[in-house]
């Protein structure tokens, strides 16, 4: 019997715009995780990659790019089963209005699968016809996912739309068989990884592991991501206050180089004051790898390390973060205990055993009615 065949509509991951472990990666490492992992005797998941805008693109290579997109869409379509559209929505509403509009031509059904944390935040405050854009779309999807819980109630009561929910995840074979135990030497080595901005809330980081220092916890700094401009010239305008403790800027890393750092070091701090953080990758490889983790609560966080999984923030203050750090470094079996609850947390939940397992029952909801095989 063949296979029905979904086409999954997303960024390349093979451009010279896709690297990882820096920021503005995330959804990139999102569609290889699809089609490097999916696994199915009833499906083959397909890439069909939209264009990336560049910098400097002008208005005319926006609706070139976007005409382009939905040419791509309706070649590969015809060939096709479903698509699964992971939304980004924002500027990119038009190019899935496009797209959707496109697959209303071919009638094929598409998936679409609601990603990152301001979608709630951007539709607010989305222009009239962006907002009945989005109606229209989220309205004809035959699935609608959502990495949000809190997404599937705002459909309901907004839209009156059944979706579903589907954290981010994990591949299988990345998640390590066993993980050596963290804070096992006298000093604290802490990791950021992301985009280096006052949004991600780096300064105050950078200044509570200071105060930690002075307090007398032996603390180890690693900053993981590109650093905007303010933030590169306040670390070097402070390098002297530094002397307390060791501040190391690795800049933009591969994926396999941001794995080597997580498990090289023992407290993953995620000090985000973005109130639509979304079900972050980096999260979910700090709980895969063991780390100790401290965040704020802000957009998703809270309920993906729901479960005495981490140490909270109620409040980004440099203050804040270092009493977190004193707490771990005087009490570490109790940093461990919760260390192990967030591995146990993502085992359960987070990996794509347990993903790509929902993803094939949504895919059968998908394309129920429709012939098996590809559609002359």
């Amino acid at each position: 019997m063949q296979k029905k065949t979904i086409l999954l509509n997303g960024p390349s991951p093979f451009t010279k715009r896709a690297s990882y472990g820096g920021g503005k990666g995330g959804f990139v490492r999102n569609v290889l995780v699809y089609v490097t992992g999916f696994r199915s005797d009833d499906f083959d998941l397909e890439p069909c990659y939209h264009s990336v805008r560049q910098q400097g693109d002008s208005r005319w290579s926006f609706v070139t790019r976007l005409i382009s997109d939905v040419r791509e869409v309706l070649s590969r379509g015809r060939g096709a089963d479903g698509m699964h559209i992971l939304a980004q929505y924002r500027t990119a509403i038009y190019r899935e209005f496009g797209i959707v509009l496109a697959c209303r031509w071919l009638r094929l059904p598409f998936l679409y699968e609601v990603k990152a944390g301001a979608f709630i935040d951007w539709l607010t405050a989305a222009r009239p016809w962006e907002r009945r854009m989005a109606a229209f779309i989220l309205g004809r999807a035959a699935v609608v996912l959502c990495e949000g819980e809190v997404y599937v109630d705002f459909l309901e009561e907004e839209f009156g739309i059944v979706s579903h929910y589907f954290p981010n995840f994990v591949l299988d074979e990345e998640v390590p068989a066993d993980v050596p135990s963290k804070l096992e030497n006298p000093t604290v080595r802490v990791l950021f990884v992301g985009f280096c901005y006052a949004g991600k809330g780096v300064f105050e980081l950078v200044d509570g592991c200071r105060q930690a220092a002075a307090s007398g916890v032996s603390v180890e700094l690693t900053l993981v991501g590109e650093e905007h401009e303010d933030f590169a010239r306040y670390l070097d305008s402070t390098v002297d206050a530094q002397q307390s403790m060791t501040i190391k800027r690795a800049g933009r890393l591969e994926h396999g180089a941001v794995l080597e750092q997580l498990a090289t070091h023992d407290v993953f701090c995620m000090p985000s004051r973005h109130s639509g953080e979304g079900h972050t990758n980096t999260v979910n490889e700090a709980m895969m790898t063991g780390m100790v983790i401290v965040t704020t609560r802000h957009g998703f966080l809270e309920r993906v390390l729901a479960g005495d999984c981490s140490y909270f923030l109620d409040d980004l203050t440099p203050e804040d973060i270092a009493a977190a750090l004193v707490a771990i470094d005087q009490d570490r079996d109790e940093a461990r205990r919760r260390a192990a609850n967030a591995r146990r947390r993502l085992l359960g939940n987070f990996t794509s055993g347990v993903a790509f397992r929902k993803l094939e029952s949504h895919y059968e909801t998908l394309t129920r009615g429709r012939g098996r095989g590809r559609k002359e």
